[in-house]
């Protein structure tokens, strides 16, 4: 059994079995852009009966994997609670409060300071009637909010509506004279373009040079309704001229990290010096020596297949949601620093990193009594087993790296360089055999090669622990950002005591007003579609555009229009508009307002999300910006938009 031998003699703490490493990879299993209208939970609505006058309208929730709805009994500071809304009610009256009915979880959230209570799955509230004549007519919806891990939905609305007979007539009042008086007439919602057309400037929020220029003109209206129109086509096609060259450069860093990662492990004391040996296996067990050079070839092959495969199953169990997910949370960071660290100390010699001995020899075994194909691939998996004191490290080393990445095919690239630069050597020295006279022979070097390769596994240790080290929260006492914990804090333009002036303001929170405003001050647009509880918002705000350059970007060369689509500030009145999916729907609040827009305009309904505009047009200057720290690549998406936008 030549890799039972090997294993032996390679490895004299065989047994030493790293469980935490297993689990490692265990989790990994587990844990597992452009604009998308997401629409994880589906609402049907129905008036039920339960008595002689008296019934329940209930809203039941179906609610995607992962994503949970609010219940009602949370905190009016925290996330939106589900909220029952009469828009007209006739012939019926509403009996106590909106109230939640199934498997209600509830689970402390550190951020808000309280316990929170929300539906998984599916759930249902209901909201008790009593009918009070023989005819009714009633007009409602239940506002929700939901989330997920990594992103909320704006406030969303469930519309109800039913008149008809009531079950059960009550005793016949008096009869009363008639008023033969006309009713006074009911204002009817308004209309989006009804709203165009009375959109007024407001003098004082405007520089003054500029409010002779805002006056509105006779074609103002339709100025702004073509400002509304979507631009999704145009859009699209910015993001796919960029990610194409984006993803391919990406993918080749990554293919070049996992090839270099490869070629560090063959100099290790657990490759290097099996790779002569398993040469002259095959050629000594053929006498046909093109036969041993294809039997090599496919024994590197089978490397390549068996770290592939690993790569995948991580690509596959993973979501690019999560993998973003990692690059951020404190929790993972932390264990990811952790394991390097005792990746690190395994290459100093602290201990061993090694699989238990059975499974490498039941794997030799099966090899020894299959042959053809198969017999080689499993020799080929003997060797991940065998050398997995060395290569274990290193292989964790790069999934953590890769997937921290955000892209949810770079594990898969990352291992397949790696899996090649290890098959290399053995398909080599197979078909050119002289080559392993002057080949470097085993020694001491190879030890100096596993130490260089434990510091740089502590300094990357030292790179995920940074993400989340409490010292970053010093700075903070003299008024700078504090990017570690900025999800957690309300902006910095809300604090009452702050000596940090480096923080960048919208002018305008209203589109309409601040598109005027450019037009008039000749500079593009940049609209930025937030929210006040928007975690990642805040943490954008706090560590990109307080960068210097951002900064002055921002401030001097845009005008910046910030939409809060959880704005609950009423509209003078309700506004009828067709949704994307083709459906009626009523805005009744600022934010439904700007969560249309940002439907309609972008094909998008999370937030934050960062469009440049052309005031003028309407039309995009550049592809779509969502959540990402990288501030060299936010500098050069303002920058092209201003280019584009000299262009026109």
């Amino acid at each position: 059994m030549l890799f039972g031998h090997l294993f032996v003699s390679l490895h004299p703490n065989c047994n030493l079995s790293m469980k935490k490493y297993l689990l490692f990879f265990m989790l990994l299993s587990v844990l597992g852009g452009w604009a998308q209208i997401a629409d994880p939970v589906h609402f049907r609505s129905e008036l039920n009966v339960t008595g002689t006058n008296e019934g329940e309208i209930v809203f039941t929730a179906t609610i995607d994997p992962g994503w949970h709805v609010y219940s009602t009994d949370i905190t009016e500071d925290g996330p939106t609670r589900a909220t029952f809304h009469a828009d007209k009610l006739d012939g019926i009256e509403l009996v106590g409060k909106l109230k939640p009915r199934g498997k209600v979880k509830e689970q402390y959230e550190e951020m808000f300071g309280t316990n929170l209570r929300f539906f998984e799955g599916s759930g249902a509230f209901v909201q008790k009637i009593r009918f009070t004549k023989p005819l009714y007519s009633i007009s409602c919806h239940l506002e929700y909010g939901a989330c997920n891990d990594q992103m909320c939905m704006p406030p969303t609305s469930v519309e109800f509506s039913k008149s008809g007979e009531s079950p059960q007539k009550p005793a016949e009042e008096p009869a009363k004279a008639v008023d033969t008086k006309e009713p006074a007439p009911v204002d009817a919602p308004d209309t989006l373009a009804d709203h165009h057309a009375e959109v007024t400037v407001s003098e004082d929020s405007i520089p003054g040079d500029t409010v002779t220029a805002l006056k509105p003109s006779a074609d103002a209206a339709m100025d702004m309704v073509s400002l509304w129109q979507p631009i999704t086509s145009e859009l699209k096609a910015y993001e796919n001229a960029a990610s194409t060259n984006d993803m391919s450069l990406s993918w080749w860093m990554i293919f070049i990290e996992g090839l270099l990662a490869g070629f560090l492990a063959i100099l290790t004391p657990c490759v290097w010096p099996i790779i002569p040996m398993t040469v002259s296996f095959f050629l000594k067990r053929n006498k046909d020596r093109k036969k041993a050079v294809r039997e090599a070839v496919t024994y590197g092959l089978s490397i390549v297949v068996i770290y592939v495969l690993l790569g995948l199953l991580v690509t596959i169990l993973f979501g690019a949601s999560a993998l973003n997910a990692l690059s951020t949370n404190a929790v993972f960071n932390i264990f990811f620093a952790l394991l390097l660290i005792v990746f690190a100390a395994s290459f100093f010699g602290a201990f061993e990193i090694v699989l238990p001995s059975s499974w490498s020899n039941k794997i030799d075994q099966k090899s020894e009594k299959t042959t053809g194909l198969l017999s080689i691939f499993l020799m080929a998996f003997t060797l991940a087993l065998v050398s997995f004191s060395c290569t274990g490290p290193i292989v964790g080393f790069l999934l953590v790296a890769v997937s921290t990445q955000g892209d949810i095919v770079a594990p898969t690239i990352g291992m397949l360089g790696f899996a090649i630069a290890l098959a290399i050597p053995f398909t080599l020295f197979a078909m050119f055999p002289s080559l392993l006279k002057s080949a470097p022979k085993s020694g001491g070097w190879m030890n100096t090669v596993k130490v260089v390769l434990g510091f740089i596994e502590l300094a990357f240790a030292l790179k995920f622990l940074s993400v989340a080290f409490a010292v970053y929260m010093v700075p903070g006492l003299w008024g700078a950002p504090l990017k570690a914990i900025s999800a957690f804090s309300p902006p910095m333009n809300t604090q009452d005591f702050n000596l940090y002036d480096g923080s960048v303001e919208a002018k305008y929170t209203d589109y309409d007003l601040g598109m005027a405003a450019a037009r008039a001050e000749g500079k593009p647009v940049m609209v930025d579609f937030t929210g006040f509880g928007c975690v990642n918002c805040r943490k954008m705000e706090a560590a990109v555009w307080t960068d210097p350059k951002v900064r002055d970007l921002l401030n001097n060369k845009y005008v910046l229009i910030s939409l809060y689509v959880d704005d609950k500030t009423k509209l003078a009145q309700p506004m009828e508009v067709t949704d994307v999916d083709g459906t009626q729907r009523t805005l009744r609040t600022v934010g439904d307002k700007w969560s249309y827009l940002e439907r309609m305009k972008i094909g998008a309904n999370t937030q934050p999300f960062y469009v440049l505009l052309d005031p003028a047009t309407g039309k995009p200057l550049n592809g779509l910006r969502s959540y990402d720290e990288d501030i060299q690549e936010y500098i050069e998406f303002l920058q092209k938009g201003l280019k584009n936008y000299s262009a026109k």
